[in-house]
């Protein structure tokens, strides 16, 4: 046998014994069953991409308890991410706040959760709202994130016309909350010519008492920076 002839042999049981690329591993992972997925995973070297080809997996196949055991950082922080959202759509909301717990970007992640809470709970008057947010709160060690839940909150129920009340606030984070949104919708509504400051809009959420003061309010804060329309408010209120 030649050299030349001994080489190409000993070239072809070379590729044919070599270990799949990585990118092929993944994509058998991809097309494996439960049980076989996550293992093909494991046999991928490049760290990042067996870490991102895990939390695809365990995204897939609802395996959540596998996160902790991703070694790249940011893939395992994406998986515990996957998991408070399957959580949180399956109606576990302390479990996806826990899951948050475990992520690098906690703040994040529980504040999309509660953002996703929030457009669940959109039609339910905000007393009883406040009564189940607060059974939450046992794993929801962050307090600023109080006030960016009720401006979810507000914030679907005005885009929904829902009626808009600081009544049944628990406390100034959602009274705080209420009165931003509100304002925020009225700022928005004013355009570059400012009649809102002339003629006050009817808008749908204000639908009680305190809808109505949370109207005047925002637009006197809207309205004072413009000299030609600034507005005050009838002993009445604005036009219903």
């Amino acid at each position: 046998m030649t050299g030349r002839v001994y080489g190409l042999v000993l070239l072809a049981l070379l590729l044919a014994c070599r270990t799949p690329a990585d990118h092929e591993v993944y994509t058998q992972a991809l097309h494996a069953d439960r049980e076989h997925a996550w293992d093909l995973c494991s046999r991928i070297t490049d760290v990042t991409l067996r870490g991102d080809c895990q939390a695809d997996i365990a995204g897939r196949d609802l395996r959540f308890e596998d996160c902790g055991a991703i070694e790249a950082q940011v893939w395992r922080d994406e998986c515990w991410f996957e998991a408070a959202e399957a959580q949180s759509r399956s109606g576990d909301m302390s479990g996806a706040l826990g899951a948050c717990q475990r992520s690098g970007y906690a703040h994040e992640c529980q504040d999309h959760v509660l953002g996703m809470l929030a457009m669940t709970w959109v039609a339910v008057p905000v007393p009883e709202v406040a009564e189940r947010y607060l059974a939450l709160r046992p794993v929801l060690p962050d307090r600023s994130l109080d006030f960016l839940f009720w401006r979810s909150y507000f914030r679907n129920r005005i885009a929904m016309g829902q009626g808009t009340t600081r009544v049944g606030c628990p406390d100034k984070d959602c009274r705080a909350a209420a009165e931003t949104e509100v304002e925020a919708v009225v700022s928005r509504s004013l355009g570059v010519e400012r009649k809102a400051c002339f003629e006050p809009p009817v808008f749908a959420w204000d639908q009680d008492d305190d809808g109505h003061a949370l109207l005047s309010r925002a637009l006197s804060h809207a309205c004072a920076a413009h000299p030609a329309g600034r507005w005050h408010p009838p002993v009445d209120g604005p036009p219903r």
